[in-house]
C-alpha cells in the first residue's frame, strides 16, 4: 500500500487539516505536557497505548502526530505506516505551534 499523506505537515498549514474530517491529531507527548496544552481535539495517545491499540486504528483517518519537537513523532509514524495507517508528523511539534 502506498502512503497517500506527506510525511510532514507545517504549523502554517495545520488548520487547513484541522478542518478535514478524515484528520485526527494525535499527540504523544506525556501526560502532564498535554494537559498543560494540547491543540484542541487532540487526542492524547502516548506510544505504549498506540501500540497496544494499532491494530484498532482506522485506515480511512489521516493521523497527524505531535510531539515536543518533531522527533519523537517521526518515530511513531514510521510505526503506524508499517501497519499501513496513513500518518504525517507536525514538524517542529508544539515548539512550533507556541512560537
Amino acid at each position: 500500500m502506498t502512503n497517500t499523506v506527506p510525511d510532514f505537515i507545517r504549523a502554517d498549514y495545520l488548520a487547513n487539516y484541522q478542518r478535514r474530517a478524515d484528520v485526527v491529531l494525535l499527540d504523544v507527548r506525556d501526560k502532564a505536557s498535554f494537559d498543560y496544552y494540547h491543540l484542541p481535539d487532540a487526542l492524547w495517545m502516548p506510544p505504549n497505548r498506540l501500540a497496544a491499540e494499532i491494530n484498532e486504528m482506522n485506515h480511512e483517518k489521516h493521523y497527524i502526530i505531535i510531539c515536543y519537537h518533531g522527533v519523537m513523532a517521526v518515530s511513531v509514524m514510521n510505526f503506524m505506516r508499517d501497519y499501513h495507517l496513513k500518518a504525517s508528523v507536525l514538524e517542529g511539534g508544539m515548539a512550533t505551534v507556541r512560537a
